[in-house]
C-alpha cells in the first residue's frame, strides 16, 4: 500500500510527503521484522529529506534509524545516524536520539547513560503524545536493565505497555 501512495505522490509532483510516508513504511517494516527493509527504507526517507534540503525530515528519519541500528547492536553505526540527525531536531526527535543514545551508552557499561535517559524522561513527562513517552519509557527500561536494574526495568516497560494500549 504504501508503495503504491509513493507512485502516487511521485506522479502528481507531491515528492515533499515522501520522506514522511517512507519513514512510517519504515517503521511498518520494522514492527513485522524486516529489518533490513526497514534500514533501506530509513535511508531512503533521509536521502529524500536531504534532497529537499529539509533538515525536520532528515532529522525524523535519523532518529528512527537510530533506533533501530540500536535494536540490532550496531552501535557505531547508529551513532552516525543520530550525529547526522542532530541537525534539525525538535523535541519530539530529541527524546528520541536521547533514549537512543542513552541505550548506547548502557550497552557500553557507561554510566553517562543515565543522565541522557533521565533527561528523555523529564522531557516527556506529561506529553501529549503517548507513543513518544512510551518509546523513551521502553528506552529508559532498556537502561535500567543494562545496569542490572530488573525490577525497575521491568516497571518502566509495564508503564510503556500501557501508555500503548490506552493509544487503541
Amino acid at each position: 500500500m504504501a508503495t503504491k501512495a509513493i507512485d502516487v505522490l511521485t506522479e502528481l509532483g507531491n515528492e515533499w510527503s515522501l520522506p514522511n510516508l517512507r519513514n512510517y513504511q519504515a517503521q511498518v517494516r520494522w514492527g513485522s521484522g524486516d529489518f533490513a527493509g526497514a534500514e533501506a527504507t530509513f535511508r531512503q526517507a533521509m536521502d529524500a529529506a536531504r534532497s529537499d534540503d529539509d533538515l525536520f525530515f532528515v532529522s525524523f528519519a535519523s532518529a528512527h534509524l537510530g533506533m533501530l541500528l540500536v535494536d540490532l547492536e550496531r552501535y557505531d553505526e547508529a551513532e552516525a545516524a543520530l550525529d547526522e540527525g542532530e541537525l534539525g531536531t525538535n523535541a519530539i526527535t530529541r527524546s528520541r536520539m536521547l533514549g537512543a543514545r542513552a541505550r548506547i551508552l548502557a550497552a557500553r557499561g557507561d554510566p553517562a547513560a543515565r543522565p541522557l535517559i533521565d533527561e528523555a524522561l523529564a522531557m516527556t513527562s506529561g506529553w501529549e503524545w503517548p507513543m513518544t513517552r512510551a518509546e523513551a519509557l521502553f528506552n529508559a527500561a532498556h537502561v535500567d536493565r543494562a545496569f542490572g536494574h530488573g525490577a525497575a526495568a521491568e516497571s518502566l516497560a509495564r508503564e510503556a505497555i500501557a501508555l500503548t494500549r490506552g493509544k487503541g
